[in-house]
């Protein structure tokens, strides 16, 4: 349990109780820093956009999409155990030119790639997004 003190901005060292409440809060919340997933099924990273990852800072998870080579149906990765929200998670996002692409997060963990609704792409299409949930 953090301790919160009442700073009075005009007493001397005003700044040591805040410092202490931040090295608390600091202590109190985890975070993986970034993590690089494993893409499989023949997705790659964009190489200039940079590399699929996650993170996790308490309970709030951030994913960080960058992928090509786009296989139709396919799972692009399997998110680490911690990582998994409670229920599937749909998410849509714009790709290359514009085009429309939906992503499922499943509570198994697998990230799953799905075909656009008129199923037109190319193998050299991209798609890239940031992606937050709360695992509970």
């Amino acid at each position: 349990m953090i301790n919160i003190t009442t700073i009075n901005h005009g007493q001397a060292n005003w700044d040591e109780p805040l410092n202490r409440m931040l090295e608390g809060l600091g202590s109190a919340v985890e975070d993986t820093g970034w993590i690089d997933l494993t893409l499989i099924n023949g997705f790659e990273n964009r190489a200039n956009i940079g590399k699929t990852s996650i993170r996790k800072i308490g309970e709030i998870v951030v994913l960080r999409l960058s992928i090509t080579n786009l296989v139709r149906d396919a799972v692009i990765a399997k998110l680490p155990t911690n990582f998994y929200p409670q229920q599937s998670i749909p998410f849509s996002l714009r790709g290359t030119i514009g085009r429309s692409f939906s992503l499922t997060l499943g509570n198994d963990g697998n990230l799953n790639f799905e075909s656009p609704m008129d199923g037109q792409f190319d193998v050299t299409d991209y798609v890239g997004g940031t992606f937050v949930w709360v695992t509970g």
